[in-house]
């Protein structure tokens, strides 16, 4: 990678939301060498904390967490005016013929 590039990602702000502790680590490491800002968190309700107060570039959100699951972050963070335009993606372990369906339908 040219330093160029890692240069150019350091401005980008990426915040990783995974209930899986080591998944969430791992993701944030690539993308740290990548020479992106990575912060991870691992409930929904740190993420809009989180979000709120960082003003991330991307979320990727983990669809399948307890408590607060990501499409509830998801349309949590869609209804607060600093969350409105938030790029966020969704992932998920899950293989369902719904889940495209009911992301897009939230707001990812």
């Amino acid at each position: 990678m040219a330093v160029v590039d890692k240069i150019s990602n350091s401005y980008h702000k990426i915040l990783i939301v995974d209930d899986n502790l080591d998944l969430a680590s791992v993701t944030g490491m690539l993308l740290n060498f990548l020479g992106f800002q990575v912060q991870t968190c691992n409930t929904g309700k740190d993420c809009i904390r989180l979000a709120q107060q960082m003003q991330p570039d991307v979320i990727l959100l983990d669809i399948d967490m307890p408590i607060m699951n990501g499409y509830q972050v998801c349309e949590h963070i869609r209804n607060q005016s600093w969350g409105r335009y938030l790029s966020i993606i969704a992932y998920t372990g899950r293989d369902s013929p719904s889940t495209s369906k009911d992301a897009l339908a939230t707001g990812f």
